[in-house]
């Protein structure tokens, strides 16, 4: 019983103090006089014929963000949020139907609490959907039972506006090592998971969208060995640059930058270079590859070649 209280009370307190840093950085600083506190940010609505692809992380300048995929896709109408970084700002993300999460790290998930709330205030009416590994969300039923507070003191400061029974998630597990899991299906949109185990024992997970007769895999660096039956028409997977790698880990080694040099230490042993990415996608039989940093316009192995996109240039277009 005593462990039980302090659990819930650790979480509680790493909850409250979650949702005080998302507020804060929320809120822009009065005194910073580069931010425009007279704008106001506007979530990005595509079509519903749309299949569109495009980032939200707010830090595309940052390299080490390439790790933590964080992709709004967009299709027959439907906003499917793919990653939820600790990284990420959720002021302008809109309405979304569901998020679908590649691992339960920190960098890759730890910004679920900030979202969780964005989406609420922003006029949510029910649980948001949530797809991932059954491990991890056991950690997330325990988060939303750990929000019961802050969740009814914004309800009582909001009554004719929020209700804290819809505030949650709904979660659908992905049970370990399965494949080819229908996640999400509207008729129209479907999306298919695959399930696995990285090195260190985190659920880990890939995706397959279909839409329009088009075909979407979505892998983060950890999971793009999880394939799919088929090829697709196009691949989302991060890559790095070595030369930029090694340049990353001297400047935080020698300012002693000892989290990013964990961040790069990961972006080095998981993620793959840019020839290793395009050759990994021309073998999947997919003609597309997005990425979300530059990799130049077209690579080329032997007498193939792949169309590259990157994200960093604006959203990927699969259907019109």
């Amino acid at each position: 019983m005593q462990k039980s209280a302090w659990l819930i009370s650790l979480l509680t307190g790493l909850v409250l103090g979650g949702l005080l840093t998302f507020l804060i950085v929320r809120s822009p600083d009065p005194a910073d006089t580069t931010v425009d506190i007279g704008h106001v940010p506007a979530p990005s609505i595509a079509a519903p014929e749309r299949f569109q692809i495009e980032t939200c992380q707010t830090k595309e300048h940052d390299a080490l963000s390439v790790a933590s995929p964080c992709l709004l896709i967009q299709a027959g109408g439907k906003r499917l949020l793919f990653g939820a970084p600790l990284s990420v700002d959720w002021t302008a993300i809109g309405p979304l139907d569901a998020v679908f999460l590649f691992d339960g790290t920190p960098a890759s998930s730890g910004g679920l609490i900030g979202l969780r709330y964005e989406t609420w205030f922003d006029g949510r009416k029910r649980p948001l959907l949530l797809v991932s590994g059954a491990l991890y969300l056991e950690t997330v039923r325990a988060l939303d039972e750990a929000l019961y507070l802050p969740d009814a003191i914004s309800q009582v400061e909001y009554p004719n506006r929020l209700d804290s029974r819809q505030a949650g998630f709904a979660e659908k597990p992905v049970p370990g090592a399965e494949r080819d899991v229908l996640v999400f299906n509207t008729g129209d949109v479907q999306v298919f998971a695959n399930a696995g185990t990285n090195r260190t024992g985190d659920e880990i997970l890939s995706f397959r969208m279909d839409y329009a007769g088009k075909r979407l895999d979505i892998f983060s660096c950890d999971s793009r060995a999880l394939l799919f039956e088929g090829p697709a028409d196009a691949v989302y997977l991060p890559a790095m640059d070595r030369a930029r790698l090694t340049d990353m880990r001297n400047t935080a080694t020698e300012q002693r930058l000892t989290a990013r040099l964990m961040d790069i230490e990961k972006l080095g042993r998981s993620c793959p270079s840019p020839r290793q990415a395009s050759e990994f996608v021309l073998r999947t039989g997919a003609s597309d590859w997005i990425a979300p940093a530059d990799i130049g316009t077209t690579e080329r192995t032997g007498e193939a070649s792949l169309n590259a996109h990157s994200l960093r240039n604006g959203a990927v277009v699969l259907h019109e």
